[in-house]
């Protein structure tokens, strides 16, 4: 559903909370990990409006430890290795399985030719990541 509403151009951050309902049970505990320099209300209160946080489903790690976008390329650096997948209008366009990965966003006429790229952390032990989505303007 997520990507369905990316689609559309829409701005739409994803959240994680705990779901004990979740169909065959698991540590759903459902964490949102900001992105900040330093711990203050204000800062905190930025990174949910500004979309600097993501999503996981337990809080035990691989964490972030590095995010970049710009109109040409989004890269991700954590601090384990994990699988890396890229999403590009509502299809994985990329995976990688290592720390870091880098994609470069393709270009049409000088712009972006996608409406966003959001990356999908899979660790081995089960643990999901889920980054805000990069839009791109068309």
């Amino acid at each position: 559903m997520w990507d369905r509403i990316l689609s559309t151009g829409r701005r739409c951050w994803g959240f994680c909370v705990p779901d004990h309902s979740a169909a065959g049970g698991g540590n759903w505990q459902g964490w949102c990990m900001l992105l900040v320099e330093q711990a203050t209300e204000h800062a905190c209160l930025k990174a949910y409006r500004d979309g600097s946080f993501y999503g996981c489903l337990t809080g035990d790690g691989p964490f972030v430890e590095a995010f970049e976008a710009t109109e040409s390329s989004v890269s991700i650096v954590l601090n384990d290795s994990a699988e890396i997948l890229f999403v590009a209008d509502a299809q994985v366009v990329a995976s990688v399985n290592d720390d870091r990965a880098t994609f470069n966003v393709p270009q049409q006429d000088g712009s972006a030719a996608v409406t966003y790229v959001r990356v999908d952390v899979r660790h081995a032990d089960g643990e999901r990541l889920f980054l805000q989505p990069v839009r791109f303007q068309s």
